[in-house]
């Protein structure tokens, strides 16, 4: 499944890299509703640069997915983002399409489920 959300840039950290073939770059965003959320997403791989025209405090709109695993015994459940982009640009879903079709992975997964917007 995916979603997507708007909130405020809290904190944009460094690419983190994993061996030769991994690396993420994790932000935070702060909800604007009621009782605010603060969520922490990431980028993976070819797609960490996406942060880079952003800035804290900015307003932005993030299509995610949750991808959840387990190791020894313990669970855990990552948010992982696919596109970004500013609210007031209205590029966030052609930004979400195109991820799609850069990696092959999510367009497998999105042509198996209904995407609700």
């Amino acid at each position: 499944m995916h979603y997507f959300v708007d909130g405020t840039i809290k904190s944009i950290g460094e690419t983190q890299k994993f061996g030769d073939k991994f690396q993420k770059r994790e932000f935070v965003i702060e909800t604007d509703e009621k009782y605010p959320e603060t969520l922490k997403l990431e980028f993976v791989n070819d797609q960490v640069d996406s942060l880079d025209t952003f800035i804290e405090g900015e307003v932005v709109t993030v299509a995610f997915q949750t991808k959840g695993s387990e190791w020894q015994g313990k669970y855990f459940v990552n948010l992982r983002a696919i596109a970004i982009d500013g609210v007031n640009n209205g590029r966030t879903e052609k930004e979400f399409e195109k991820a799609k079709k850069d990696n092959k992975k999510v367009q497998a997964l999105l042509d198996s489920v209904k995407v609700t917007k």
